[in-house]
């Protein structure tokens, strides 16, 4: 790295830089790299043209990322949020949040520095349990269609559906993130006019989201402990593979009782087959969702690998649910872009 380019580094991040290593990337133009200052490490992307230089936007260590994580009990959202941000910049803008709430402020603010961020999310008790110092940062205000956007402070979570996003808020984004959330929104469409609505011209909505309900493990479960003591997650629950999609709920509970209490295998079957958590929606409903929305562009990519069924699997699956072929994919990366002029 040239010595002008390291300098203005030192500048703009105010820290000296005594190393540097970077790579290009695919976009023109455009490079990533890090530089050890006293010992820490800082990444960054840089676009240095000839003429122009900008710093686009901090990128985290593996190291901080984990302690982001240990910090406020967080599983993979700094990961997806550093994600979103390398690929549509979020310093400086107002963005909303649809679903999480759980991001802490100096994540937000210190290190992508967005100018505003609000967060619309249905906070049960068991939010505040779970995440703690996260809403012991931040007031919860009850969504309402007589919120004035304009009074709201740097940032707020708004407690309610995405689909009652009120009236003022039209047209106040720059972006719109959304982690771990499009798989629980029961109302799809009417969730994708009002993001929509929601942004500027030109502005960019990217959701990173899963398991979703046509994947191996898309039944979601999470934290039902039985009378031995076991909890049973996504990972760890002792329905098999597809076994949501291949049972109905009365085989499924008879399933269940070869592995727990009865209490618990209809606990288990509720949350599955019946509880509002989920909107079990397939990978081709999704598809047809985003297809048949407003945006512009629309692009969906696959951020987890694959899971693939077995030929009888698959077979099995797709005689029960005629229409239904993709029964492999687990998350989903959707990218949507609003026409007009672009945000800055």
């Amino acid at each position: 790295m040239d010595a002008v380019v390291r300098c203005r580094i030192e500048s703009q991040l105010n820290i000296r830089c005594t190393a540097a290593i970077d790579r290009d990337c695919p976009r023109a133009g455009r490079k990533e790299g890090r530089c050890d200052s006293d010992g820490f490490e800082l990444r960054f992307a840089i676009r240095h043209d000839g003429k122009r230089f900008s710093i686009l936007n901090r990128m985290l260590t593996p190291d901080e990322l984990q302690h982001f994580k240990r910090e406020y009990n967080l599983a993979g959202q700094p990961d997806f949020l550093m994600e979103m941000n390398r690929r549509c910049c979020l310093e400086g803008k107002r963005v909303l949040e649809v679903g999480g709430s759980n991001i802490p402020k100096d994540l937000l603010f210190e290190v992508l520095r967005v100018r505003q961020w609000i967060s619309v999310d249905r906070v049960y008790p068991e939010n505040r349990q779970y995440w703690p110092k996260q809403y012991g940062h931040t007031g919860v205000i009850p969504l309402a269609d007589d919120i004035d956007y304009s009074i709201l402070d740097q940032h707020v979570i708004l407690d309610g559906g995405i689909e009652h996003l009120p009236p003022s808020f039209i047209g106040r984004f720059d972006a719109i993130v959304s982690m771990d959330a499009f798989e629980h929104v029961h109302r799809f469409a009417t969730m994708l006019d009002r993001t929509y609505d929601a942004l500027k011209p030109g502005g960019k909505m990217l959701s990173m989201y899963s398991p979703i309900w046509s994947s191996h493990i898309g039944h979601h479960l999470w934290g039902v402990t039985d009378k031995a003591g076991r909890t049973y997650y996504i990972e760890s629950s002792p329905i098999p593979r597809w076994g949501h999609l291949l049972m109905r709920p009365n085989e499924m509970y008879r399933y269940l009782m070869g592995h727990t209490d009865p209490e618990t295998a209809d606990e288990i079957v509720y949350r599955v087959y019946h509880s509002e958590l989920l909107n079990r929606l397939f990978y081709e409903d999704f598809e047809a969702h985003l297809a048949g929305s407003r945006f512009a562009s629309v692009d969906i990519e696959k951020y987890t690998p694959d899971v693939d069924p077995d030929p009888e699997t698959q077979r099995r699956l797709e005689t029960l649910h005629p229409g239904r072929r993709n029964f492999s994919a687990v998350g989903i990366l959707a990218i949507c872009e609003k026409t007009g002029q672009r945000a800055v």
